[in-house]
């Protein structure tokens, strides 16, 4: 799973992270748990709040964000 953002991209709200092989899975916090080190996986894509992202700016990169957690 990868994203490439640019800086004039507009990347407010929340997104779901599609999987280039299989567009039926999306990255998914394993068990909905908010942690550092929590696991991510691929899973079948179904809406749940464990399958949105959003991807904050910072200055060395972009970050995936669920929850408070950041997630590189």
């Amino acid at each position: 799973i990868g994203f490439n953002v640019n800086a004039e991209d507009d990347i407010s709200g929340t997104f779901n992270i599609v999987s280039k092989l299989n567009n039926n899975k999306v990255a998914d916090l394993s068990r909905g748990i908010i942690q550092n080190g929590g696991n991510i996986q691929l899973y079948q894509g179904n809406g749940t709040k464990a399958q949105k992202w959003k991807i904050t700016k910072n200055n060395a990169s972009s970050c995936c964000r669920y929850g408070g957690s950041c997630f590189v």
